[in-house]
């Protein structure tokens, strides 16, 4: 109920929806949202449930479910340097299958599923932060300053990429670290670093990191936080533990990501190799499910394997024209949304307190990284990690169409002090880029186009 009758929290569900750990605010929270939907007795089991369930996550004991988790993320980035794939040598098709589909089942079982773990530790460390600023114990630009002071992946790669540049470190070593990462990290048909040589043109490390200092708690702010660790029933945190939790939870939350999408890189240079060997281009497998292809290996087809795939692709180009019809609300409430498709208004989330104007550029996954962004404000539907790219190249600020508070890219931009607007919605996005110009001012929350004549 809570959600339909504000439907522009779609993207702030874990905040401003469910009560999915015990922050500061719980209490307070609860009741405005849920008002008496439990008795006492039943709020009291609920409570304290949840007051469970978070001190036994937010901690960093070794053997805590973040220190493990990060711990097989550690492990599957020292299986990846010591495996290294070359499509090319592998002789037989079913081969290449087979080693496709032990690389997906590696990334799921110890990339995709760890890392949501750490997603989930970095939603609860935001919930904490967030709730601290809601009860006084930092302000708003504290944390924004803590947060500049997390040094993820992206950091390193921005460096590497503009040594690059200066002559401190070669292409080959650059590739061998980052060449997996592409715009579209799913998409077969998006390529892959090591396949765009135009990333090393302008290159640069943005200022603002440059002069990002470590971050220190003044005694009020450690005062107050230990106030509201005790008063939540997690005074076995230290202050300082809440912040270290927040920071590995940030950071590995972001290195994991960048380590499992490099198996799931492989495997689809793998699946673009058998295709190109059966006479199909990336574009035609892009048609395909997955199935159609890893299933080959347990259901050989009876006939023509050729003719068999181009009706399957034929089908497939046919969903996606079928799909490309229809027009779906990101909001699906009821049976009703489907037949009559309400236009919800995003409520943008914005980064930082900078005010910023400029004119856009909008990127696709397709984008050359010749493109002239210096001093302009980029807008990208969503919020991936091989988009990381466009931090190289001066840009002003950042929008994107779809996107939460806690997205990718809002963790990049509060890194690198950036203003931001994350998940503005489809209508104000395509308004901004028919306009050219924009004026984000994100300490007053302001997104319009700036039409000139």
């Amino acid at each position: 109920d809570w959600l339909d009758n504000l439907p522009h929290l779609h993207d702030l569900v874990e905040f401003d929806i469910a009560q999915t750990c015990l922050d500061f605010t719980f209490d307070e929270n609860f009741s405005t949202r849920y008002e008496d939907a439990l008795s006492a007795d039943e709020y009291s089991t609920f409570r304290k449930a949840v007051a469970e369930l978070t001190r036994k996550n937010v901690t960093m004991d070794e053997k805590g479910s973040l220190a493990c988790a990060l711990q097989k993320i550690t492990s599957l980035e020292s299986q990846q340097r010591q495996v290294k794939f070359d499509w090319h040598s592998i002789t037989g098709t079913l081969d290449i299958l087979t080693n496709v589909r032990s690389l997906l089942d590696d990334c799921g079982r110890h990339g995709t599923l760890p890392f949501s773990g750490i997603a989930r530790h970095a939603f609860m460390a935001e919930s904490l932060l967030r709730s601290a600023i809601a009860r006084g114990a930092l302000s708003a630009s504290r944390v924004k300053d803590f947060k500049q002071g997390v040094r993820t992946v992206t950091s390193e790669l921005t460096a590497d990429l503009a040594g690059v540049g200066a002559g401190r470190l070669s292409e080959i070593e650059f590739m061998e670290r980052y060449g997996h990462l592409r715009p579209g990290t799913y998409d077969i048909m998006s390529l892959r670093y090591a396949d765009r040589k135009d990333l090393f043109d302008q290159s640069l490390i943005p200022d603002r990191h440059e002069r990002a200092t470590d971050f220190e708690l003044t005694a009020s702010e450690r005062s107050a936080i230990s106030k509201l660790l005790k008063e939540a029933g997690l005074q076995d945190l230290g202050v300082d533990d809440l912040f270290q939790y927040a920071h590995h939870a940030i950071v590995g939350r972001e290195h994991a990501k960048f380590v499992f999408t490099r198996h799931l890189s492989d495997a689809l240079e793998g699946l673009a190799e058998w295709g190109q060997r059966l006479g199909f281009s990336r574009d035609d497998l892009s048609y395909l499910d997955l199935d159609d292809i890893l299933n080959l290996l347990t259901h050989p087809v009876m006939g023509s394997l050729e003719e068999h795939l181009q009706n399957r692709i034929s089908e497939g180009r046919r969903r996606v024209e079928l799909a490309g019809a229809l027009r779906m609300s990101f909001l699906i409430r009821s049976p009703e949304d489907v037949y009559v498709v309400p236009l919800y208004r995003s409520a943008p989330n914005f980064v930082g307190t900078g005010r910023i104007e400029g004119s856009v550029v909008a990127l696709s996954a397709t984008t050359s990284g010749e493109v002239d962004l210096k001093n302009r404000i980029i807008c990208i539907e969503n919020a991936d990690p091989g988009f990381d790219w466009i931090f190289t190249k001066g840009i002003l600020g950042l929008i994107t169409k779809y996107g939460g508070v806690n997205s990718h890219m809002a963790i990049r931009c509060a890194e690198f002090g950036l203003p931001a607007a994350i998940g503005c919605g489809d209508q104000i996005f395509e308004r901004l880029i028919s306009a050219g110009n924009v004026e984000l001012n994100c300490g007053n929350k302001i997104l319009r186009p700036i039409y000139v004549d």
